[in-house]
């Protein structure tokens, strides 16, 4: 019989891995996107899977497979231009569906103008990102995460502090398996954070610049 010590780095291992794939930027795009808005019919969530989760994950697994690389998250920065490029293009066609007049996707109850923006902001968080991962290896995961939970507290309730606490444990949580695992540093995590802050306001500031957006 091993000791308790001897399993217990396989255990934290784990849990990192099933934190890693639970809360994967694609997954927590989708679950911003399902339970942001009130009143929505079944073609609009089934539409939001498809294009913020479901299509850019299966393009992701065929682009790794093709370049014969082992499945997982931690590709390198030369090939992360083709799954970000899909991303975009999906959050892109997703805009233009919502803003098509007289669109049956959404409810007349819905603020659709905040539905777009916030759709907006998330093209906005993967360009930023996928800037910013060609110049320094940052972690993707943490980065999401804190951008997410930011931009919410900031375009929806004008506050960067009212989602602080499930903030900070869902962006510790990830922060702690990224490093478990060893596929991040503790400077990397960090400058992930820095970007997942900064992205909001910075798109704040500039959002009346986005012409696409008056309609």
């Amino acid at each position: 019989m091993q000791p308790a010590h001897a399993t217990r780095p396989d255990v934290q291992k784990q849990v990192a891995q099933f934190i890693t794939v639970a809360l994967q930027p694609n997954v927590l795009q989708f679950v911003s996107l399902a339970f942001l808005p009130d009143a929505l019919s079944w073609h609009y969530y089934a539409l939001v899977f498809i294009l913020s989760f479901l299509l850019p994950v299966f393009c992701y697994v065929g682009y790794v497979r093709a370049l014969g690389l082992p499945l997982g998250f931690d590709i390198a920065r030369k090939h992360r231009l083709v799954p970000f490029l899909v991303n975009i293009t999906c959050l892109a066609g997703l805009f233009y569906i919502l803003r098509t007049p007289d669109t049956q996707f959404v409810s007349t109850f819905v603020d659709l103008m905040f539905l777009l923006q916030w759709v907006t902001y998330l093209i906005a968080v993967n360009s930023v990102t996928m800037f910013i991962t060609f110049l320094y290896k940052v972690s993707l995961h943490v980065a999401a995460g804190t951008a997410l939970f930011m931009g919410l507290s900031i375009l929806q309730f004008g506050c960067w502090y009212i989602l602080l606490a499930p903030a900070l444990i869902t962006i510790g949580a990830l922060a702690w398996a990224r490093y478990t695992l060893r596929a991040h540093s503790i400077s990397q995590v960090l400058l992930a954070v820095a970007v997942g802050i900064i992205t909001p306001f910075l798109f704040e500031s500039l959002k009346k610049y986005f012409y696409i957006l008056n309609y």
